[in-house]
């Protein structure tokens, strides 16, 4: 942000609120994410790892609680939802679920497609980088560097580009047909690429990294941040000027030290820090906070949609960077639960999120 090269992220920045979002321990992505669309605990929605206590890959009948965008969907608003985790079988709501499983589908043919546009993916691999891709690295011991260099560019970066990719095209694609007053789409890739590219952007805390591969692979990261930037651009360009966003991570990244031999390139961990950014015509401009945490963001959503926040949610709605006139427009509100006891009633809306 401070070099200028995430003009979308700095825009938001500069016109509304941000500061670290602290995270819920331990640190595993389908627990974090539901716990954001939920504003519960994992022992109330019931996601605790990638897979339950069977060994079975958790999905959404598993859930126990229910998501933001099913709360929307009950109060008759349209929403949209895009590769989020935890989402495949998809519910029926109102308005369009694409599940975190439709990529896989999807990425054989679009790297088809790039081809035959001119710029084929692996083309677009090496733009993140200086390093040329050897798309015949699996003929090497895997024990050897070029086999695991070549490797992490052919899964966790061509994973997240194509990944990124297509769910960002389809929910550009959709959103103005359908106009989701409720818009969550999950990009992945820069947890990918953090994961598997931190010693060659951090090469202090290893030691040792060689200078030829700091060259060739130490853009990466900040590349794929621009890469980002970009497609948040067009999301906002979809979405239109009289929306309310709120940009979230579930964690942040630190260096991996205790590194796993079956795994040297695994170099960057998660840490507990994580990232919050608000703006809108309902959030003020009021710079820098301190204290949002992973169970504030629905609570957050659902005050700025003009609904009530459940009392049985574990956090709170951040009412410090909402301005007075939508709180105005929008009294705070409150019902025991959201659950299928709690015999709720739609009322009547008017705000976009």
């Amino acid at each position: 942000v401070e070099a200028g090269r995430l003009p979308n992220f700095q825009r938001l920045m500069e016109r509304g609120a941000y500061g670290p979002l602290k995270s819920d321990p331990p640190l595993v992505s389908p627990r974090i994410w539901t716990t954001i669309a939920t504003g519960k605990t994992a022992e109330k929605h019931g996601i605790r790892g990638f897979v339950n206590e069977a060994g079975v890959p958790v999905n959404a009948a598993m859930r126990s609680a229910s998501t933001v965008w099913e709360i929307a969907s009950g109060f008759g608003l349209p929403v949209g939802v895009v590769g989020w985790y935890v989402t495949w079988p998809v519910e029926e709501v109102n308005g369009f679920i694409l599940s975190d499983r439709l990529h896989s589908l999807l990425r054989g043919p679009v790297q088809m497609l790039q081809s035959a546009g001119g710029r084929p993916t692996n083309q677009r691999l090496e733009s993140f980088g200086k390093f040329t891709f050897d798309a015949g690295y699996k003929r090497y011991p895997h024990d050897e560097l070029r086999y695991q260099q070549n490797r992490i560019v052919d899964e966790p970066l061509r994973w997240g580009y194509l990944r990124d990719a297509i769910y960002s095209r389809m929910s550009t694609t959709l959103t103005p047909s359908y106009r989701p007053a409720l818009s969550a789409v999950y990009l992945r890739g820069v947890d990918f690429v953090q994961h598997f590219f931190w010693q060659y952007s951090d090469p202090v805390p290893f030691g040792g990294v060689p200078e030829a591969d700091i060259e060739s692979y130490g853009e990466v990261i900040d590349n794929y941040y621009v890469y980002t930037d970009r497609l948040l651009g067009r999301l906002l360009d979809s979405l239109g000027d009289d929306v309310n966003v709120m940009i979230v991570s579930d964690h942040g990244f630190k260096a991996r030290l205790d590194l796993d031999p079956r795994r040297p390139q695994l170099t960057g961990t998660h840490d507990i820090a994580g990232v919050f950014i608000a703006a809108g015509p309902a959030v003020g401009s009021v710079g820098r906070i301190e204290n949002a945490t992973v169970f504030d963001i629905t609570p957050t959503a659902l005050v700025l949609l003009g609904l009530p926040v459940a009392d049985d949610m574990d956090g709170r709605a951040l009412t410090e960077i909402i301005s007075e006139e939508h709180l105005d427009a929008y009294p705070l509100s409150s019902v025991p639960s959201y659950e299928p006891t709690d015999g709720r009633e739609t009322g009547e809306v008017g705000s976009t999120m």
